[in-house]
């Protein structure tokens, strides 16, 4: 049995954010990165995956559109699914972790 961990960010977040460069991590980043490959506890590995939210990818209008309209967010709701379809296994366990359209991605 392993934990596969999906950690889908909120529209316009990445894990690279910084203001008045100093980087400030969105909570999904936080939990993307508290996770460790094998628990402690009970000695089982932990499988993550991250992915910004919409309006992080392309030139200034895809990001835009992206952002207020929502456009590349079957994309990464196909793209979560298919690293769980990748790597899932009969008895893992699945985690879902989302903010703002990253929880409609991965309830969808």
């Amino acid at each position: 049995m392993r934990n596969l961990i999906v950690c889908c960010d909120g529209t316009w977040n990445t894990p690279d954010q910084k203001h008045n460069g100093v980087p400030v991590p969105t909570n999904v980043v936080r939990l993307y990165n508290a996770v460790v490959d094998m628990n402690p506890k009970k000695k089982i590995l932990q499988l993550k995956y991250y992915h910004p939210g919409v309006g992080t990818d392309g030139n200034w209008w895809q990001k835009v559109a992206g952002g207020t309209m929502a456009v590349g967010l079957s994309k990464n709701i196909m793209s979560a699914y298919k690293w769980l379809g990748v790597n899932y296994v009969p008895q893992d366990r699945i985690f879902l972790f989302g903010f703002s359209r990253g929880a409609y991605t991965v309830r969808s």
